[in-house]
């Protein structure tokens, strides 16, 4: 089986490994993160950050977080698949360090320029940020 199909996989701690593993490859370089942006396998990405498994929703964020990092060109293409909103929802959704990935996401997309930053606020980003550095017990998440 392909990881494009294991992402899919019922099994909770298979879908975790899959997603940690595009993460891995992703981080490495802009044409390795190209190769995670393919059409299949993206919105299966973004789809997982809604999993009942924790830890397939910590690393999909990772993935994502691996995707945006590389150039403003693959940040445009989270953007322009939803990331952003699926990422808000599960920084609202979760707690703690569980959330730092994808708040380090939405900065880094931000970052690029200005309609990308724009993007971000016109999802909403800014109420679900500022409830983060309010109301969150840990130190990082504050932080980030």
């Amino acid at each position: 089986q392909t990881l494009t199909s294991l992402i899919s996989h019922p099994d909770g701690p298979v879908k975790r490994y899959a997603c940690g593993c595009l993460a891995s490859i992703a981080k490495h370089s802009d044409v390795l993160a190209e190769e995670v942006c393919t059409q299949d396998l993206f919105p299966r990405i973004l789809n997982c950050l809604k999993d009942p498994d924790e830890k397939v929703r910590l690393n999909s964020a990772k993935c994502i977080k691996s995707i945006a990092k590389h150039s403003p060109e693959l940040a445009e293409i989270v953007v322009n698949y939803g990331g952003p909103t699926h990422i808000i929802e599960y920084i609202a959704d979760s707690e703690g360090e569980l959330r730092l990935p994808a708040i380090k996401t939405l900065g880094l997309i931000a970052e690029y320029n200005d309609q990308l930053a724009q993007e971000i606020i016109k999802m909403k980003a800014v109420p679900v940020l500022k409830e983060c550095l309010l109301m969150d017990s840990i130190v990082k998440v504050r932080a980030s």
